[in-house]
């Protein structure tokens, strides 16, 4: 079977031809500024295309892309022009929604109602321990009565942890009740 041959259709050994023109519609900047890109780069033409220099697609868009990457900065969204800001939270609100959809995201009720189910044989265990030490292993009162305290002080300082803000949550941990 013969190839078939068309201006249209360029030889992948020899790698894409772009022209200056094309390069810039495709980028969306002006032919001034490919050139200065091209011309910064180094790239020389790698052949022509209707009388005019073409440059390999991949170095091209290397030098004319390179440029923007490496200025390029996270912007707030409040900062973006208001098309380009609705653009962003219309992608933020369907990315959340297929993270949720695929079981990446939870809601904060179901968050919160696994979080109570997993405290809640914690908290039971902690309201019985006295009882047990004094009943199973007679300890005095007093001994009992520091345990409750010690207790008491854990069960506060994990009630302070479960209502704190989310800010709080890289913060370091301080153990003052049971120092390591």
């Amino acid at each position: 079977m013969e190839a078939v041959k068309s201006d249209n259709v360029a030889n992948i050994s020899e790698g894409v031809l772009i022209s200056v023109s094309e390069l810039s519609r495709e980028l969306e900047v002006t032919r001034e500024t490919v050139n200065k890109r091209l011309r910064e780069y180094d790239i020389q033409p790698a052949g022509t295309r209707k009388g005019y220099p073409a440059y390999r697609l991949r170095d091209a868009v290397r030098a004319c892309v390179s440029e923007i990457a490496e200025k390029s900065e996270v912007v707030p969204p409040e900062l973006l022009p208001p098309r380009a800001r609705k653009d962003f939270y219309m992608s933020e609100d369907f990315r959340i929604k297929t993270e949720a959809a695929k079981k990446n995201l939870v809601s904060v009720e179901d968050a919160r109602n696994e979080m109570a189910a997993l405290i809640k044989p914690f908290v039971h265990t902690l309201d019985i321990i006295p009882d047990i030490l004094e009943r199973d292993c007679a300890l005095p009162m007093t001994a009992v009565q520091v345990v409750i305290d010690r207790l008491d002080a854990v069960r506060d300082q994990l009630v302070d942890g479960l209502t704190k803000d989310d800010s709080s949550l890289n913060a370091p941990v301080e153990n003052e009740l049971f120092p390591i």
